[in-house]
């Protein structure tokens, strides 16, 4: 569309035009292709998919339908009259192409805003007239519709009647109150040399021979060309460079905001190609997440694709919606011949100077310093060196000479050699000038010179220099964004201080270059709040950002939460309350609401009333325990035992007769329609018992069974109490054998001509067990008056065994034959039987092992 731009370069320039995509880069492009017919045929489609990006897309639209005739090509939404119904164009990052046709006696009338951008296709029989639509809302910031002669076509016609051919209008613009551009020039001559905003003006080199490139007062490169056109925007200082070579190369530059729409951030691009490189796109790189260097892989970059350039200044703009972004970067796509090549702008901001961006003193060897490149090119570091003044020395200890090259926006780590692996990770040297403490100076020299320094060379300050809330000392200090030069007087308010061995910013820096705007979504999304609290407490609300915004908060439920964050926690089920902070700085604001989630559930509620109640676990005397029947939350709590000695309503608690009992306790907490219990196992009595006899028993005569055959099983018999039972009891006791003896009046026999096995169930094994189950802890067992019959050979160990079940059994003591036997150091729970087994060994004869009695020691109830 090369006529169209020629015609509209004054206005062209803020045309508020572009795709704005949230994704990295893609490799291949997706073509849609759309076509119009007439009026009843506007929107016929079709897509390729997968195409790479900047290949070359072969145009084709002659012999579409014999009885249509093309008209334009629109790529992305652009009206290009220079292209041909054949033609050739590069593949973006998104592609939408509309061939536009028209049927024979009928025409194709496109309207278009100033840049280009495709408004209404309508169609108009031959010698017909169009109505133009509607301009309501077109505007342009300085700039307003030309109200008397709104429309143009290309070929300078502003009626819409007696229409021969397909044609396009262009939306007209007329100038606001002129606003006028200072340019300060140094080596060059301007015409206009006064110019107003959106003039085009066109710089000429005075000494042409030995012109290199211009330059901003920053020294970014703008232009390689001698005679270099641009639009005056804003107030620009540029200087002509006769000394310093730089191989001409694809570049692409971005303005700063511009501030000439009210709640829009407007910025100007410019692209300069380098000899065999061919434009495929052109735009912004937007980020609300990152400040910094963007570029085409930063995670969630948005890119901002610029549809319409001036083809006299190889100049684009777009314009943003405030507090949208943090940080924005221009970039072209180019084709270099053998692959698609992206370019990216510098910072907006850049530094005079290499710069120290960082010093870490922590502790043991962790010691750092970061050198920062932000000059817009690389720089060879063999000018440069460092020197270390220690103790308050006026000469240096230590120098360190760099070499290399530092990339643009890249830093230089120089650390001990003793620093921890995180450091050494990041240090691209180790080096004795990094063996400092806080009271030792740092300078950064270039053609030794100094040009930086941190500290103050020939001051001694005891341990450290005070900065901040902190020191040089056992801190890590990290330049502000805000300083963009070097500085030969050490200046502590250019530091930020950080925790000592803080490493998170080493290796890395950026400068601020923030718009207002940006600052304020920058403080915006540091912003955190807690998503739940579950107790009455002082949320903290910070009042400013670190950027420099004022935050305000205000809650939508101040029942629950106060504006100033006060907490107090609903009586019912949860509630949600919305928090908003509103971030703003010099009339630039942004909201960010959270959501808090206020108050327990039933089950919170129940289960921090079930972790808050506490007993005492011991009690050696009778005592009341206090048994809380609610919670602080409101939970209802009902108590059981499950032994009498603890009164689960009253809490009465009584002591045994002697020894300890365990007790459970059980809690049961209810609120709503959560229920939980908790278990207390609380221990009643004296820890000291003393072991006592309890029973003993007399086996000279085992009963009336009249067994003799050694073989029968579950044999019942009584057992009498022996004349020794504490407490002079008197009577029988009821006891199982099993291939045994018990019509001796000589004692109890155990065995016969078997091999005894030793079971833990109730197989073929010679044993003597309780048919009942004792209520104490028993300690000991003896086994009294024993001898062998048979071999004694035959007679192997002697086990004690018990069970909760009489069916399955425990050895709790080995012993060997003796007269008397003592399984000692028992400690048999309560509600156990037991029972004494004997181990034969061969069946060659009857044998096995005959006992007089047994007694049993433990703890009395």
């Amino acid at each position: 569309m090369r006529k169209l731009f020629i015609l509209l370069s004054f206005v062209v320039l803020f045309a508020i035009s572009g795709t704005v995509v949230a994704a990295a880069r893609p490799a291949n492009v997706n073509v849609t292709i759309t076509s119009s017919f007439d009026n009843d045929n506007k929107n016929l489609s079709h897509s390729i998919t997968s195409l790479p990006v900047g290949n070359v897309f072969q145009l084709n639209a002659s012999n579409i339908q014999a009885s249509y005739t093309f008209a334009f090509w629109v790529i992305n939404g652009v009206v290009r009259d220079d292209l041909a119904a054949t033609d050739s164009i590069r593949l973006q990052t998104s592609m939408n192409i509309q061939a536009v046709f028209h049927k024979a006696g009928e025409y194709a009338v496109l309207f278009v805003d100033s840049n280009g951008k495709l408004i209404s296709t309508q169609y108009v029989l031959e010698n017909g007239s169009v109505t133009p639509p509607s301009y309501a809302g077109f505007t342009k910031p300085g700039l307003q519709v030309n109200s008397s002669e709104p429309w143009k076509s290309l070929e300078g016609a502003t009626t819409f009647d007696n229409i021969q051919s397909s044609r396009v209008y262009v939306l007209q613009y007329t100038a606001g109150t002129p606003v006028s551009v200072t340019l300060s020039i140094t080596g060059g001559v301007a015409t206009p040399s006064n110019p107003n905003r959106n003039d085009l003006v066109t710089l000429v080199a005075s000494d042409i021979p030995n012109f290199k490139y211009w330059k901003d007062g920053n020294g970014q490169v703008l232009s390689y060309q001698s005679t270099f056109v641009f639009t005056a925007v804003k107030d620009v200082t540029i200087i002509a460079e006769t000394s310093d070579v730089k191989t001409p190369e694809t570049l692409v530059t971005m303005s700063s905001d511009l501030a000439i729409r009210e709640n829009y951030e407007t910025y100007v691009g410019r692209f300069e190609l380098e000899a065999g490189h061919e434009l495929v796109e052109w735009g912004f790189l937007l980020s609300d997440e990152t400040l910094g260097l963007l570029s085409f892989e930063t995670p969630n970059v948005i890119i901002a694709k610029s549809n319409t350039y001036n083809l006299e200044t190889n100049e684009f703009v777009m314009s943003f919606s405030e507090v949208t972004f943090s940080s924005i970067r221009a970039y072209v796509l180019i084709n270099n011949g053998t692959s698609v090549e992206e370019i990216l702008s510098a910072p907006a901001a850049i530094t005079s100077d290499l710069i120290i961006s960082e010093y870490l003193e922590g502790s043991s060897s962790n010691k750092a310093i970061e050198i920062f490149n932000g000059t817009g090119s690389s720089i060879d570091l063999s000018n440069y060196s460092i020197k270390l003044y220690t103790n308050g020395s006026p000469t240096a200890g230590t120098t360190l000479v760099l070499s290399g090259t530092l990339l643009n926006g890249e830093t230089y780590v120089i650390s001990n050699s003793g620093s921890n692996a995180t450091i050494l990770a990041i240090a691209d040297i180790t080096n004795g000038v990094a063996n400092f403490n806080g009271d030792d100076a740092i300078e950064l020299l270039k053609n030794d010179i100094v040009i930086d320094t941190f500290g103050v060379v020939g001051e001694d300050p005891g341990t450290s220099w005070a900065v901040g809330s902190g020191a040089t000392a056992e801190y890590t200090l990290v330049r502000k964004t805000s300083v963009t030069s070097p500085n030969v007087s050490w200046n502590v308010n250019e530091w930020e201080v950080y925790p000592q061995d803080s490493t998170s910013f080493l290796g890395s820096h950026s400068l601020q270059t923030a718009t207002d705007s940006q600052k304020v979504v920058i403080d915006a999304n540091g912003l955190n709040l807690v998503s739940e609290v579950k107790q009455n407490t002082t949320l903290s609300l910070p009042s400013s950002g670190a950027n420099g915004s004022t935050i305000s908060w205000t809650s939508d439920t101040t029942e629950v939460i106060t504006n100033a964050g006060v907490v107090t926690l609903p009586s019912g089920q949860p509630v949600v309350v919305i928090m908003t902070a509103t971030v703003s700085l010099n009339g630039t604001e942004k909201q960010v609401a959270f959501e808090v989630t206020v108050g327990l559930t039933d089950l919170e509620k129940a289960t921090a009333d079930r972790d808050a109640i506490s007993l005492t676990l011991n009690y050696t005397e009778a005592t009341t325990i206090t048994l809380s029947n609610s919670g602080l939350n409101g939970s209802t709590i009902s108590w059981a035992s499950d032994n009498a000695l603890i009164n689960a309503s009253s809490g009465s608690v009584t002591m045994p007769g002697s020894g300890q009992v365990e007790v459970t306790l059980t809690a049961t907490i209810a609120n709503g329609t959560a229920e939980l219990t908790k278990d207390f196992i609380i221990t009643v009595g004296s820890s000291t018992q003393t072991e006592e006899l309890l029973f003993s028993y007399n086996f000279l005569d085992g009963g009336s069974s009249n067994n003799s055959a050694y073989a029968s099983t579950n044999i019942s018999t009584n057992v009498s109490y022996a004349g020794d039972n504490p407490g002079g009891t008197s009577g029988t006791t009821a006891w199982v054998a099993n291939y045994a003896n018990l019509s001796l009046s000589t004692g109890t026999r155990l065995g016969g001509k078997l091999v005894s096995v030793v079971s833990n169930d109730n197989t073929n094994s010679a044993n003597l067990k309780t048919a009942f189950t004792y209520s104490n802890i028993l300690t000991k067992v003896e086994l009294l008056g024993l001898t062998t019959f048979g071999t004694a050979g035959n007679v192997g160990n002697i086990y004690l065994q018990v069970s909760t079940d009489g069916v399955s059994w425990t050895t709790v003591s080995t012993q060997t034959f003796a007269s008397t036997i003592t399984f000692g150091s028992l400690n048999v729970s309560s509600g156990n039987y037991i029972r004494v087994l004997v181990q034969i060994t061969a069946s060659t004869t009857i044998s096995g092992i005959q006992f007089t009695g047994l007694k049993v020691y433990g703890y009395p109830i």
